[in-house]
C-alpha cells in the first residue's frame, strides 16, 4: 500500500553544521522544550536530548542521529505547527500525553497511545513524526526517509494498522491535519489516510 510523497532539499553545509554539533544547539535554541517553567515551549526539542549520544548537542559527531527528523519538523515549526520525534512514554512523557491527547484518550487513558507509540518496538514504530495544530486535535504522521530508503519489512503492516485503529477509535468523519496554504507541508491523503512520506535529499551542485 502506498502513501503520499513529497520531496525536500537540503543544503550540504545545513547537514555539515548538524553533524558539527552547532545547529542542534541553534535548533534547539530557537524552540525551547514546553516545561512548567516554560508554557509556551514546544514538543519537537526535549532536554532529555541534551544527555543524549545519539544527539549532536556538544561538538561533532559522524554517528549523530535524527537529522531527517528534526530538519523536517523544523519546516513544520517555522510555519506555526507543532511536531513531535520524543513521542514514546519512554521518550518523554510530556509528548506521550500529547499524542494519547491527539489520538482521542481521555480521563487519563491511554489506550491509543499505548498501541500508536508503545514502549516496545516490537512489529515495528509509528511514523518519525507526529505534527499538529496547537490548540487543536488535528494532526498527522510523517516518514522521514533518505534516498533510495525503503520502508523495513514491518512498516507498511504496522503503518496500515494504526489508519485503521484511529479510523475505527476516533469519532466518525475525523480526517488528518491538511492545510492548502502548505501543500508541500500536507500533501492530500485519501479518505482514511493518516501518514504521508517525506523524503529529504541532498541538493546536487550545479555543475561548474
Amino acid at each position: 500500500m502506498a502513501w503520499p510523497e513529497v520531496t525536500w532539499f537540503y543544503r550540504a553545509k545545513i547537514k555539515a553544521a548538524y553533524y558539527a554539533g552547532t545547529l542542534f544547539r541553534e535548533w534547539f535554541n530557537k524552540y525551547p522544550p514546553l516545561s512548567p517553567a516554560n508554557l509556551n515551549g514546544h514538543y519537537l526539542f526535549r532536554d532529555k536530548m541534551l544527555k543524549s549520544r545519539d544527539m549532536p548537542h556538544s561538538g561533532p559527531m559522524k554517528g549523530a542521529c535524527f537529522f531527517r527528523e528534526f530538519y523536517m519538523g523544523m519546516q513544520y515549526l517555522d510555519a506555526g505547527y507543532e511536531a513531535m520525534v520524543y513521542h514514546r512514554r519512554v521518550e518523554d512523557e510530556a509528548c506521550f500525553q500529547k499524542a494519547c491527547e491527539l489520538f482521542g484518550d481521555a480521563d487519563g487513558c491511554t489506550d491509543a497511545g499505548d498501541f500508536i507509540v508503545p514502549n516496545n518496538e516490537i512489529g515495528g514504530r509509528a511514523p518519525d513524526l507526529i505534527v499538529f495544530k496547537p490548540g487543536t486535535k488535528l494532526f498527522r504522521f510523517v516518514e522521514c526517509k533518505g534516498k533510495d530508503e525503503n520502508f523495513t519489512q514491518p512498516q507498511p503492516t504496522r503503518f496500515t494498522a494504526i489508519e485503521k485503529y484511529l479510523n475505527t477509535s476516533l469519532a466518525p468523519g475525523s480526517k488528518a491535519l491538511t492545510d492548502s496554504a502548505h501543500p508541500k507541508l500536507f500533501p492530500v491523503l485519501s479518505e482514511g489516510r493518516w501518514i504521508h512520506v517525506a523524503r529529504i535529499l541532498e541538493e546536487t551542485p550545479p555543475p561548474k
